[in-house]
């Protein structure tokens, strides 16, 4: 039954790639697109909490760009701004950037240097 339930979302998240191609503008498209994964990941864990915005260093000096998708620790200091949080490297449990074409090799890159950078 779950193995089923997972292929329904994950067919709804191709199905939402496929309809989203529509869409000429690429930022809006990828806008979309992560909204959409926020959306069911919120929906299936209800703990959770998901934004996007900045991470900075535990001294604010050093930042990321912008990351798609960051998961705060319960209790964290979220600073808001706009549609945009900034948050201390200290206060996440993770982060997820979405890539709708990445490869295995970009994913481990991209990861790799944000981390690196805090």
């Amino acid at each position: 039954m779950f193995d089923k339930y997972d292929l329904y979302v994950e067919e709804l998240l191709l199905a939402q790639y496929r309809v989203s191609e529509m869409i000429e503008h690429k930022l809006t498209r990828g806008e979309m697109r992560e909204d959409f994964i926020k959306q069911q990941v919120v929906l299936q864990y209800k703990q959770l909490s998901c934004c996007k915005g900045v991470v900075a260093d535990a001294n604010g000096e050093n930042q990321s760009g912008q990351i798609d998708f960051l998961v705060p620790k319960p209790n964290a200091r979220e600073r808001r701004m706009g549609d945009h949080s900034l948050f201390s490297v200290n206060d996440l449990s993770f982060v997820i950037e979405v890539k709708s074409n990445a490869t295995v090799v970009l994913v481990y890159k991209c990861g790799h240097e944000k981390l690196n950078n805090l």
